[in-house]
């Protein structure tokens, strides 16, 4: 039997500017468009980044190999 390979933490990585572009965009919004906009983009960005941070967990944790 051969070993099951874990998930590759790329895509995952690949999305963190996303987020980083995200929490900017929100602050200019917020700035100088809307405030309530500007925190609407901020929640979007949180939550893109809490699933970023919850794969890159899942991965890092399933290399790790168990402990007897």
């Amino acid at each position: 039997m051969g070993q099951v390979m874990a998930p590759s933490p790329r895509p995952a990585l690949r999305a963190l500017p996303l987020s980083a572009v995200d929490l900017a965009v929100a602050a200019a919004v917020y700035e100088f468009v809307s405030p309530a906009i500007g925190v609407l983009l901020g929640v979007v960005g949180v939550l893109v980044l809490g699933v970023v941070v919850v794969r890159l967990y899942r991965v890092a944790s399933q290399r790790v190999p168990a402990r007897h």
